[in-house]
């Protein structure tokens, strides 16, 4: 039987010559790293500064593309109430559009009192406020309200739309057609 001998003459060698380079070149960089002379300018320190480096490329907008304080209490209800208040929701002990024996205790409270509730929401996390959102203004959060009261046996009246609250153009009035001279 014959054995293939390997020589293994200079492997001790190699490694000491390889961790004796690796040493002096870590030694180097880190020598290089810090005779660099990075300096850090206060003005690239500010919050401002360190905000627009880490923030998004795009910005996210979910909307309907209705301006905030514009919209009716109706486009309100169908954005953000009907989570919760629509006829067919499952949230317990929500009052559902339509349901008289539901909001008729509400209601009772005046239309004052559910604004409030609406606006702050309820401690115990039954409702958030504003429904959940923060973008609605009091008066659309009162034109939800009334809109949802009024579908179940409720009278209030609403803050106006801005586009309710102005009539529409009217056409200017005809200048009556000169008459000839006699």
């Amino acid at each position: 039987m014959n054995t293939i001998r390997l020589s293994q003459r200079g492997s001790a060698q190699t490694t000491v010559i390889v961790g004796a380079l690796v040493a002096v070149l870590f030694v180097y960089f880190l020598f290089r790293l810090a005779v660099s002379g990075v300096k850090i300018d206060p003005d690239d320190a500010s919050d401002a500064a360190v905000n627009s480096r880490i923030q998004s490329v795009g910005m996210v907008s979910v909307s309907d593309g209705i301006e905030p304080g514009t919209r009716t209490g109706e486009q309100v209800f169908d954005k953000t109430c009907n989570q919760c208040h629509a006829s067919d929701a499952s949230v317990a002990n929500s009052p559902k559009l339509g349901n008289n024996a539901e909001w008729a205790p509400r209601i009772a409270k005046g239309f004052d009192e559910l604004i409030a509730n609406a606006i702050n929401g309820f401690a115990d996390g039954a409702m958030p406020a504003r429904g959940g959102n923060p973008d609605l203004t009091d008066e659309e959060i009162a034109r939800a309200i009334a809109f949802m009261a009024n579908q179940s046996g409720a009278n209030f009246v609403a803050p106006p739309a801005p586009s309710e609250a102005q009539p529409a153009a009217e056409a200017p009035a005809e200048t009556p057609a000169e008459q000839p001279a006699q």
